[in-house]
């Protein structure tokens, strides 16, 4: 048996290029990444499965995520169980086995194929149970750590609901509602979720020290002006 490793990568874009003046429209990539080959080998484009794209102008909502990724689902539960593919260097099949692990993307991407809520509302985290009241709370050995089984059996729960007064209330008291990544055997819905680096590092983390470097610089330069102005 073959096993291969895919990530899920989710971004989304602007098809009239990312100008201040341009169109505000906002189209969603999601694409598969394999991970069996050498590292400088895995994003090449031959080792790299455009799924699909979602058209804009707007971003989607979580039902319209869960259409999309319920064929997906469907397809990688009967790869998860092993299948039988015929090729030229075996005649007679080869069994292969695939598991998507984990979901690489922005903060807010995570949320709504992970179906967790955003980062704004009271149960803002996927990894914690912190609320938002409570965000400034830096004691992290303190905060309750989420449960991956709870999780899901919360998601579950919010999908038995009937009405939609009924599932407002379910996750807005737990933070999470369902999605068909759930129905993977294998997923985690805590620890396979994985911050961009593009999204968290470099235009997220170094952008905004940055910033402030810049923006200290020139309170400096502002001051020093100011006091010879004085002098003078």
């Amino acid at each position: 048996m073959v096993s291969i490793c895919e990530i899920l990568y989710v971004d989304w874009f602007n098809p009239f290029q990312n100008k201040m003046q341009g169109k505000k429209v906002s189209c969603e990539a999601i694409i598969l990444y394999c991970m069996n080959p050498l590292p400088e080998m895995r994003f090449l484009p031959k080792n790299t499965f455009f799924l699909c794209i979602i058209p804009g102008p707007n971003k989607p909502d979580p039902d319209t995520i869960s259409h999309i990724l319920k064929p997906m689902v469907k397809i990688l539960h009967k790869l998860w169980c092993g299948k039988v593919f015929h090729m030229f260097r075996y005649p007679a099949g080869m069994e292969h086995r695939v598991i998507v692990v984990p979901l690489i993307t922005d903060l807010l991407a995570i949320r709504l194929v992970s179906g967790f809520l955003s980062h704004s509302t009271m149960m803002y985290c996927s990894w914690c149970k912190l609320t938002e009241n409570k965000r400034e709370g830096l004691d992290y050995m303190n905060w309750e750590m989420r449960d991956a089984e709870e999780v899901i059996e919360q998601a579950a729960k919010w999908k038995g609901h009937t009405t939609q007064a009924h599932r407002k209330r379910q996750v807005k008291a737990m933070g999470v509602c369902w999605t068909p990544l759930y129905d993977l055997p294998y997923w985690n819905p805590v620890s396979h979720l994985i911050l961009g680096f593009m999204h968290n590092t470099l235009e997220g983390i170094l952008e905004k020290q940055n910033s402030l470097i810049q923006r200290k610089s020139l309170l400096r330069t502002l001051w020093r002006r100011f006091i010879a102005n004085l002098r003078n």
